[in-house]
């Protein structure tokens, strides 16, 4: 659903706020505290209903209240003196007063839908042979138009048997084994997967540029809106603010459902986006319909994986882990989060066989160097948490995490000296840098206040690596102060709304 609001709108398909097409910078409570008022707007809404339902019934000052009320004004232009958009009833609550249109957003997920049309088989699995099925299926047809020419004198079979399944005579056919029958589209997508394994900043938003060519030849393209979503969802892990890119993921999932509302990858997509996004029970719904669908995305298991991670659940990581492997032994992304979900929950020794393993398949993608150098530094290995560092640092130079990681390497190996040239470094490259590992080179630098700021600045960016806070062992000097609690809260971590998740 879409609320305009004068010059504003109000988007709850991509959680964003924009000001004449300008995205608004919003924290998520702010956020649904904005969103709950305009949809009971014809209410006066008490602040005890507004406690249950934005902090879920957890124990929060009338301060705290009172100052989101005040960002949710400040938002459209308003305060507490004009009182035009939000009012206050004095002893009995709030009012969204403005002024509201609403309309649909695009479509949404329909699990009942009888017209569906799904994936014959998961593009993720077989991403490495993925290169040589074009050529494959155009072999067929040169030794089947061989065949067929030397039988001229025969009358020529509609099917033919080939280890008991029934390979297709014509053209036509033959191209209903491809996700799109436009092999002109099919190549670009081909060359877009290759550019998303490379996994790095350039390579993915190359990706997008050929995922966007191939749909313009073929707009009914389901796998090519998926591999755009997945490209995003990339992005925004790993290279770009995150709150500015989940949209475009939300976007491209949309357009894949437009083409099909059954569609278990886009809803796998979606899923994993909303892990990192930390938006647990949404993460959690839209996994478990891509699961209901097709039960083999491996991309599925790694959000659960991450989703149990954040939670503190080893059994569940260790699950889905072992099940997102077998169905994708050589995803890229899986290689690098499967490494953090197991570490985050403990599991160093794990953690450390993975990557191990992990990079023997994948040696030049600096990602999980870098990954890998900070289970090194927490099972105390130095020496070989700075050199996987500086492997991270030397394949991918322009990354920002990778010099993040290199300082934390050095920082865990008692040579805090050297972090501030690399967190200038860091900060000095065209890319966004992740204000949650910045944050934890503070912490080894002593530095409270500073890694306390960063923190905030995750939570405003919505950073990925916030989805482990409640468990990352980095941590662990900063977690009695009583703003660690409230940074919990605010990403959904603390005792009380652990407790609600499913599982």
């Amino acid at each position: 659903m879409i609320y305009k609001i004068d010059k504003f709108e109000v988007d709850t398909e991509q959680f964003r706020i924009t000001n004449s097409g300008n995205a608004v910078s919003i924290e998520p409570k702010v956020f649904d505290l904005i969103v709950y008022l305009i949809k009971h707007r014809q209410n006066l809404i008490s602040r005890d209903e507004l406690f249950a339902q934005i902090w879920s019934g957890r124990e929060v000052s009338d301060t705290t209240l009172s100052n989101h009320i005040k960002s949710a004004r400040k938002v459209f232009g308003d305060n507490g003196e004009l009182q035009n958009v939000i009012k206050t009833v004095r002893g009995r609550g709030y009012q969204f007063v403005a002024p509201v249109e609403e309309y649909d957003a695009v479509v949404t997920h329909d699990p009942d839908s009888k017209s569906q049309r799904t994936l014959a088989f998961s593009w993720n699995r077989v991403l490495p042979l993925i290169v040589l099925f074009p050529l494959l299926i155009y072999a067929a047809w040169l030794n089947w138009q061989d065949i067929a020419s030397k039988s001229s004198s025969q009358k020529k079979p509609e099917l033919v048997e080939i280890n008991n399944q029934q390979t297709p005579n014509s053209e036509s056919q033959k191209l209903d084994l491809l996700p799109s029958s436009n092999l002109a589209a099919y190549e670009l997508f081909v060359a877009g997967q290759l550019q998303v394994s490379h996994l790095d900043h350039q390579s993915l938003l190359r990706s997008i540029e050929l995922f966007d060519q191939a749909i313009e030849l073929d707009p009914q393209f389901e796998a090519a809106y998926v591999a755009k979503a997945n490209a995003y969802r990339l992005i925004m892990s790993y290279f770009e603010r995150p709150v500015e890119v989940l949209p475009k993921v939300v976007s491209a999932v949309l357009d894949a459902l437009k083409v099909n509302p059954q569609s278990a990858q886009a809803l796998s997509s979606l899923g994993l986006a909303y892990v990192f996004a930390w938006r647990w029970q949404d993460a959690w719904k839209m996994l478990n319909a891509a699961k209901s669908i097709d039960p083999n995305i491996a991309q599925t298991e790694l959000g659960f994986a991450l989703y149990y991670s954040g939670i503190g659940d080893k059994e569940g990581v260790v699950r889905s882990l072992t099940l997102a492997r077998e169905l994708d032994p050589l995803n890229v992304e899986i290689a690098d989060w499967g490494n953090w979900a197991l570490m985050m929950v403990g599991e160093q020794e794990a953690a450390i066989t993975w990557s191990k393993d992990k990079l023997r398949l994948h040696p030049k993608v600096g990602m999980i160097y870098s990954g890998a150098s900070v289970t090194a530094s927490l099972s105390k290995q130095h020496s070989r948490a700075i050199s996987l560092a500086q492997n991270g640092v030397q394949l991918d130079p322009e990354s920002p995490y990778a010099y993040l990681a290199l300082a934390q390497a050095y920082g865990f190996a008692n040579q805090v000296d050297k972090i501030p040239a690399l967190l200038e470094k860091a900060e000095k490259l065209n890319s966004y840098v992740c204000p949650y590992e910045s944050a934890v080179n503070y912490i080894l630098l002593e530095d409270y206040e500073r890694a306390f700021a960063h923190l905030n600045d995750a939570v405003e960016s919505r950073s990925n690596c916030l989805v482990f806070t409640r468990n990352d062992l980095r941590l662990t000097p900063i977690r009695q102060d009583p703003r660690f609690s409230a940074l919990l809260i605010r990403i959904g971590l603390d005792d009380a709304s652990i407790a609600k998740y499913a599982r």
